[in-house]
């Protein structure tokens, strides 16, 4: 499924807004301290981009919240 995000993301750029990579060591720090194990493909996702809107009604979040402050 991640794979097909980037692939539409690629190809209809002007619907996706994506937040930002997230470096994939505070991830994994995330991870540990709040005892939880997400899917590899999700940690893939926000290694590229980070969370983000798409569609204008559909929002993938991300560990740290979003780099908007106005979310």
């Amino acid at each position: 499924m991640i794979d097909l995000i980037l692939h539409d993301s690629a190809a209809r750029p002007g619907v996706f807004f994506w937040f930002g990579a997230l470096p994939t060591s505070q991830t994994k720090d995330w991870e540990r301290e709040n005892s939880i194990c997400v899917p590899a493909d999700l940690k893939t996702l926000w290694s590229l981009k980070g969370g983000g809107d798409l569609f204008e009604s559909e929002t993938i979040l991300q560990p740290f919240g979003s780099a908007d402050p106005s979310r």
